[in-house]
């Protein structure tokens, strides 16, 4: 018996152009399979879209990866003057944020628990601005984890310098018990 022999088609076909994939007729039991992206994902679609919000970044697109892409957006934020003084305050936030995380990211995962939805991601399936500017579903749910998380993350330092506190919180011995700088 000869080896079965399998043969693939592929259409390139734009999201608002279903009729063109339609009107192909497949013939002889042909399976119709429709695949987002050709190029692989980094975090499997199945990881994004089980649980919650902070549950995922938790686990499947962890924090401080998220952390490590949103931080100068989030100092751009601030407006800092310009001069030197706000480039050495910026530089040292910059260094220390590392051992910062931890505290940033118990915050940020609290205050997301409280303010996001359990269908976060049909709204983002249902919403066509945010698909289309994404390349994929996964690409466009990540994104969102993103902004979800850079919004948090800036409110909370924009928070601390107005209350001129930030500096306060990189004074940590090893054991994680805050020094404060009297």
């Amino acid at each position: 018996m000869e080896p079965m022999k399998h043969a693939c088609i592929i259409f390139h076909i734009h999201r608002d152009q279903e009729s063109t994939f339609e009107s192909f007729n497949f013939v002889c039991d042909w399976k119709k399979m429709t695949i987002e992206t050709l190029s692989g994902n980094d975090i499997p679609i199945f990881d994004l879209l089980e649980g919650s919000l902070s549950y995922i970044i938790d686990s499947a697109y962890p924090f401080e990866e998220i952390f490590l892409q949103e931080l100068p957006w989030c100092l751009s934020c601030m407006n800092y003057p310009s001069n030197g003084n706000s480039a050495n305050h910026i530089k040292l936030i910059s260094e220390k944020i590392p051992n910062f995380i931890k505290c940033l990211k118990d915050k940020t995962l609290k205050w997301i628990e409280e303010n996001s939805t359990s269908d976060w991601q049909y709204k983002i399936a249902s919403n066509k601005r945010e698909l289309y500017s994404y390349s994929s579903f996964s690409a466009a749910i990540q994104a969102h984890i993103r902004k979800f998380v850079r919004k948090t993350i800036a409110k909370i330092l924009c928070a601390l310098e107005r209350l001129s506190v930030i500096k306060t919180f990189f004074h940590i011995d090893e054991q994680n018990i805050f020094k404060w700088k009297v």
